[in-house]
């Protein structure tokens, strides 16, 4: 597969390789049941991949600007499980309502990412059909987290003095509390309200910033509109 930086530019016509950037290559493993099959259904995927783009790296002590490495190579993993179904109205007929497991982990097998994230996980509980009047409405609930890689956190460490900052002294690790959810207001309209708590915030993606990042707060509603559906294009 290859990593094409015109692709925002470009269209589904086009199949010209002149802007492409790197080739990547995936390996993936997925298993999953069928939820009118299974009372306790599961999904499950582990993933690797290779990218061939040079990206910038950066090693202490040296320059402030990050210098080239070739490649990058991680894997992903991520699954979700039922663990609480009971039956409904009908005995020995699972009921709307259900409680799932879910979890991910991603993890790159390099450091030389002045950039990147050495690795990132989360893990909670979803909650489906808590009334029965709303069988589709969904509630979450997880724990999240997020390294940098080395080179990324030696290069805050030194573009933070560099630019006349008291010195960066948040570490590697960032993690977070959060509480979501998805409410079908119809077969085409769904909200997902949501509220995150941060925790040792650091400056990744705002690595010129000088001071001291600030844990805090986020919320905000999420409207998704599905078009095809509104328009017949999909099975309601």
């Amino acid at each position: 597969m290859e990593a094409d930086a015109t692709f925002p530019d470009s269209n589904g016509w086009n199949w010209s390789t002149d802007g492409a950037q790197s080739n990547t290559y995936l390996a993936n493993l997925t298993y999953k049941t069928d939820p009118m099959q299974d009372r306790y259904a599961k999904s499950y995927e582990l993933l690797f991949y290779y990218n061939t783009a040079s990206h910038e790296s950066y090693k202490s002590p040296g320059p402030v600007l990050p210098g080239p490495h070739k490649g990058t190579s991680g894997m992903y993993f991520g699954g979700k499980q039922v663990i609480y179904h009971p039956d409904g109205d009908i005995p020995g007929t699972p009921g709307a309502f259900s409680l799932s497991l879910f979890g991910s982990v991603t993890n790159s097998f390099d450091q030389h990412n002045a950039a990147g994230l050495s690795q990132t996980a989360n893990l909670g509980l979803t909650a489906k059909g808590i009334f029965k009047s709303r069988p589709y409405d969904t509630v979450s609930a997880r724990v999240s987290y997020t390294r940098n890689t080395t080179d990324e956190q030696n290069f805050l460490q030194q573009t933070n003095l560099a630019l006349g900052g008291s010195g960066y002294t948040v570490g590697r690790n960032e993690y977070a509390l959060q509480v979501d959810a998805n409410i079908l207001i119809t077969p085409s309209v769904i909200l997902s309200p949501y509220i995150v708590r941060t925790f040792n915030t650091n400056s990744w993606q705002m690595p010129y910033y000088t001071g001291k990042p600030s844990n805090g707060i986020a919320y905000g509603v999420i409207a998704t509109f599905l078009f095809d559906k509104m328009l017949g294009l999909s099975p309601s």
